[in-house]
Formats: structure tokens, sequence, C-alpha cells
């Protein structure tokens, strides 16, 4: 997943020695490269440097077909080749594949949607991996969060 931090001055999402020749040239990654949600400053650049998937889409997202298609027909510069397209297809659909999910539906109809046996765990989860500070000298805001888990 492609951070929001910069490394030599270049957004993650768009750094293509991170992405491609690191990640996916010298260690081999065979999965697919998604954003931190709306990490993606430049969808153009980003879709060059090696990213597949900008999420969360919608309104927050930069590679878009708005966005990317008159780079890809040659109407704008730069180019990003049909090959750099196919890539990201293959990247993703390799895990497709890899996980069975064409091989079975994707929805388990046997848990309800709102499970509260699953919403009691999210919540226990929550309160485990709660850290606490010690706000010494005071220097953390006070927050007040009554309802927090209601």
């Amino acid at each position: 997943m492609g951070s929001f931090n910069q490394v030599n001055g270049i957004f993650a999402c768009q750094n293509r020695f991170l992405i491609t020749n690191v990640l996916k040239q010298d260690w081999g990654w065979p999965g697919f490269i998604e954003t931190d949600f709306a990490a993606d400053h430049d969808g153009v650049q980003a879709a060059l440097a090696g990213l597949d998937i900008d999420m969360p889409g919608g309104s927050f997202a930069q590679m878009t077909s708005s966005n990317l298609l008159s780079h890809i027909t040659g109407g704008r510069s730069p180019l990003i080749p049909l090959s750099t397209i196919d890539d990201k297809v293959r990247s993703i659909l390799r895990e497709i594949v890899s996980f069975g999910f064409l091989d079975r539906p994707q929805q388990d109809t046997s848990i309800p949607i709102n499970d509260p046996q699953s919403k009691a765990t999210a919540i226990d989860v929550a309160r485990e991996g709660i850290v606490l500070l010690k706000n010494d000298p005071k220097i953390l805001p006070r927050v007040v969060t009554t309802a927090l888990y209601e």
C-alpha cells in the first residue's frame, strides 16, 4: 500500500523508484499496489510509477478514466502506454484468481449485515488496540468521547 509520505521529495504513490524499481523489479512483488485512502496526489504520475489501484475511488480518486484516458489514447502528454494498463489489470486479476474469488460467490449470505457478534468482536479488537498516552506535561488536546462505542 502506497502511503501519504514523501520519499526524497516524491509522494510514495507517485514514486517510480519505490514502486516499480524496488518493490516490483528488485523484490519481485507479484501483487498489486494500492493507495492508502486518498494518498494519490497525481493519477497520471501514479499510473506511470506503477500504482495499480487508487482507493477509495469516487471523488477522492486521481486514477480515473477522466484523468487518464487522454494520456492513454495519446491526446495528452505524458503518454501512458497500454502495456502499463495491461500490467495493472494483470496484477489485480492475478490476486483475484489466486484467492479463488472467481470460483465462488463473494457475499456470505449466512452472515447478517448487522451481525451483533461481528460488532462485539470489532469493539473488543478496538478496545484491545487502544494505546494510552501519559499527557505530561499536558501537551495533548483534551478530547471528550462519551459515546465512543455506542
